[in-house]
């Protein structure tokens, strides 16, 4: 989803408003989707490579956390980095993918910091991962807000780790909200923005 996207609105920042990039000034005036569609947006290709590599390498984390668990602090993380974004940086368009990506490196190093077993690649991935994100976020239309709240966040939820794995049903419920409120904010931007006009 995020190649297709990718691929569709282009370079331009004209391209990645009307793809529902992260916009304060469009937000304030009701156009919340944005907070959630600009997640899955990035400002070119390095940027949606660094994005699918940290998210490869951070399988750890999915099998530790499980599937739902994994969904929530990736969404918690997306969502408290768009919001980041669009109020302290309220006029510049930008693609808020990078949250997600720094939360989850955040989230499988604390996690994964006391765990036997060495993370996929050791620390030449580890390192790798690393420098693809602090070049993804030398992006111009990457925004540094939304990657540093992202991380924020997804410190915050590997703390409260222990107490949420305790509630497996209020992870998957939480999850599918995720999920529905995604699928609402694109049809949200299909009709609003009709990118196929343009």
């Amino acid at each position: 989803m995020c190649a297709g996207q990718y691929l569709w609105h282009g370079l331009d920042q004209a391209g990645l408003v009307r793809m529902g990039a992260n916009l304060g000034e469009l937000i304030g005036k009701g156009q919340w989707p944005r907070l959630v569609t600009s997640g899955w947006l990035h400002a070119g290709a390095l940027h949606l490579f660094a994005s699918v590599a940290t998210l490869a390498w951070a399988r750890p984390l999915e099998r530790q956390t499980s599937a739902a668990g994994f969904t929530v602090i990736f969404a918690s993380s997306m969502v408290g980095g768009a919001v980041a974004q669009a109020l302290l940086e309220p006029g510049r368009p930008a693609a808020t993918a990078s949250a997600g990506a720094q939360c989850v490196v955040v989230a499988t190093a604390w996690l994964q910091r006391q765990r036997e077993t060495p993370r996929r690649g050791g620390r030449l991935a580890w390192f790798g991962v690393i420098g693809l994100q602090l070049l993804a976020l030398a992006m111009p239309s990457g925004g540094a807000v939304a990657p540093l709240a992202g991380a924020l966040t997804g410190w915050a939820a590997a703390l409260l780790w222990p107490w949420l794995r305790n509630y497996p049903q209020l992870l998957r419920v939480s999850a599918w909200t995720y999920a529905l409120l995604v699928a609402t904010a694109f049809e949200w931007l299909w009709s609003a923005t009709q990118p196929w006009q343009h």
